[in-house]
């Protein structure tokens, strides 16, 4: 009986860990997802600045073109 009753215990244990370390692995993938996020739109907001600059100086060669 407390032979079976630590198999049991074992078994609930192993599946405890292997469930923790599929936590840990779904945590690190999100961490990744985040960063990666993250520099995605790092390189959204430079291209976005870009884009500014030349509409700028595209305006500045219009307005010195006309007068």
């Amino acid at each position: 009986m407390a032979d079976d009753k630590d198999k049991e215990i074992k078994k609930k244990m192993d599946e405890m860990k292997k469930l923790n370390d599929q936590q840990e692995k779904l945590a690190k993938d999100l961490m990744k997802l985040a960063k990666d996020n993250d520099d995605i739109a790092q390189k959204m907001k430079t291209m976005s600045d870009m884009m500014n600059r030349q509409h700028k100086a595209a305006m500045e060669v219009i307005k010195n073109i006309k007068g």
